[in-house]
């Protein structure tokens, strides 16, 4: 019994050592500043520039 709990310890721990490193969450969209479109004679686009 007290092998398996300690067993089980270290998988929690483990597990939540690994989870915190990932950094689940919400993260700003990506910006792709070569690949934004150009607009036509309809259409301007407003690119904003990423805030640093």
């Amino acid at each position: 019994m007290k092998k398996n709990l300690k067993t089980i310890l270290h998988i929690l721990i483990i597990s939540s050592f690994s989870l915190s490193l990932n950094g689940c969450g919400y993260k700003k969209a990506p910006y792709y500043l070569e690949d934004a479109p150009q607009g036509d004679d309809n259409v301007e686009f407003i690119i904003k520039e990423p805030s640093k």
